[in-house]
């Protein structure tokens, strides 16, 4: 073999090296700062912490939900609950990814940007170095269908003005119109599920568990059945209150009407995993790695990588 030859056969190389690392993600680190009146306030978060990234699709906006690792949870919530109102600039190795102001305090650790198109979530996405996941909240016909069924008794301004407020991150008052639309309709469960999500956005688990079993109580059994959403929250508000047996109640109560539920078995998952009870959470972890959403498949995935080797308690 001669030295062109050497060389032409080095230059292929390199070629496919270069077109094979274009389709390779390669996550980046972020970095996000905030304008404050004193100083510029900076978190730097690596690609590691940043769980799957999704985009929530709601047929008018798209979302890029980020959310991150437990051990940035508490100095994101902080920074942001002392900077309201301030700027906030997200960046992907210096270059900008996103810019607000800071509505309300970053709690669990999520971040999500209001993206207006499509194009513009995927932009984004694609200088953090991931591939997002796709979820739609886009109502069919079916399910605006059953919402008038379920929403007809709340026929009052209370519990729009509550759910607005909600979204635009007004905490106080949401709670304050959620209570008004329970005293205008006391025997309605909607602004008990209303008042207890605000609760629970805001970590006040105790108080929301008080307000979705109110709203458990004047529910008829048709409806809890017909509507898994009153069974998951009160589920995922015991989870997190670590009353286990409780919210493994709930979620069973959620696949008893609604058989293969993935946020259900997720749940459960999540708590047998918690309670150290190995075999039971890699089972419910089966169930979502085999499932059709790429989202649920990955949280399998990863749940049964996580507790491979583990000591089995049944």
């Amino acid at each position: 073999m001669n030295r062109n030859d050497i060389s032409i056969k080095l230059l292929g190389l390199c070629t496919m090296i270069i077109l094979l690392s274009c389709n390779v993600e390669i996550p980046r680190n972020l970095t996000l700062e905030i304008e404050s009146d004193a100083e510029q306030k900076k978190i730097d978060i690596q690609s590691s912490d940043i769980k799957p990234v999704r985009i929530r699709d709601d047929g008018k906006l798209y979302t890029v939900e980020i959310t991150l690792n437990e051990k940035n949870h508490k100095i994101l919530e902080e920074i942001t609950r002392a900077n309201l109102g301030k700027k906030m600039v997200l960046k992907s190795n210096a270059e900008v990814l996103y810019e607000g102001t800071i509505l309300a305090p970053l709690q669990g650790g999520y971040l999500g940007l209001i993206c207006s198109s499509k194009d513009e979530a995927e932009a984004i996405t694609k200088k953090m170095g991931r591939r997002a996941v796709y979820y739609s909240t886009k109502p069919t016909v079916k399910d605006l269908q059953d919402a008038k069924a379920y929403t007809e008794p709340a026929k009052d301004p209370w519990l729009q003005r509550a759910m607005d407020a909600d979204l635009d991150g007004e905490y106080e008052k949401a709670e304050e119109y959620a209570r008004k639309a329970i005293e205008v309709t006391p025997g309605n469960p909607m602004p008990h599920n209303i008042l207890g999500a605000i609760y629970h956005r805001q970590g006040k688990n105790d108080l929301a568990l008080q307000e979705v079993l109110a709203g458990e109580r004047l529910s008829s059994k048709e409806d809890l059945q017909r509507f898994p959403g009153t069974y998951l929250g009160i589920g995922d508000i015991f989870a997190e209150l670590k009353e286990y047996d409780k919210a493994i109640e709930y979620y069973r109560k959620v696949l008893s009407s609604h058989q293969g539920n993935l946020l259900a078995h997720e749940g459960l998952a999540k708590v047998y995993e918690n309670m150290h009870r190995t075999d039971i959470a890699i089972e419910q972890y089966r169930i979502l790695e085999k499932s059709e959403s790429k989202y649920f498949q990955k949280q399998g995935v990863e749940g049964i990588k996580r507790l491979k080797g583990s000591p089995s308690e049944k």
